[in-house]
């Protein structure tokens, strides 16, 4: 956990990934670790090849985690462009997690980009809005297809005005999160200090 939170608020790409390295020696089998390191490889770091070779380890490790699978169907299709494979990989993730909102609006945004299939990537906007219906993003992503493919204007700006309305309503829980990772990360270097006394 300290080296994804350390990694997290690293600004230094470099050090980034010798925090995740270091990281990845002493838990070699961490999945999560595994998993942020992938991603930071792929969307950061641009080291396409190890960044395969870790979301594959990181699925190999964790089978049943559809988060991990997600992630690398999004790889697949964004840096790959293998569509055939991404998309087995959004089938297998929503199979296992059915009921993930998330997973479903990133097929959904797979099936009108990359496969033109409409109707169908419809269907999956309605169904991600369904599952979590105050998740701007989805609504967000619904409202541009609304507009940019069904022509539906009227429709659109609803929810467009809907996904604004959500975000401004998280703005004050955000930045309640951002004071506490802050006071967090005060505690802990805090606590570092005080340990250090301790043991001279």
């Amino acid at each position: 956990m300290k080296y994804q939170f350390n990694a997290h608020f690293e600004k230094n790409v470099n050090k980034k990934n010798e925090i995740y390295e270091k990281g990845l020696n002493e838990y070699p089998n961490d999945t999560d670790l595994i998993g942020q390191y992938a991603v930071f490889l792929s969307d950061i770091f641009k080291d396409y090849d190890k960044a395969e070779e870790y979301f594959k380890k990181a699925i190999e490790l964790k089978p049943e985690d559809a988060d991990y699978i997600v992630d690398y169907a999004l790889f697949l299709k964004n840096i790959r462009k293998n569509y055939d494979k991404a998309e087995e990989f959004y089938k297998k993730a929503i199979e296992l997690k059915p009921e993930d909102a998330d997973n479903i609006g990133s097929y959904a945004i797979f099936l009108y980009d990359i496969r033109k299939d409409y109707d169908k990537a419809e269907d999956y906007y309605k169904k991600a809005i369904a599952l979590k219906p105050e998740d701007a993003a989805n609504i967000g992503n619904y409202a541009f297809f609304l507009s940019a493919i069904r022509k539906d204007y009227d429709t659109a700006e609803e929810y467009y005005k809907k996904a604004i309305e959500l975000e401004l309503m998280m703005l004050p829980l955000l930045a309640t999160m951002l004071y506490s990772v802050k006071i967090f990360g005060r505690t802990m270097i805090k606590q570092k200090s005080i340990t250090k006394k301790q043991l001279s």
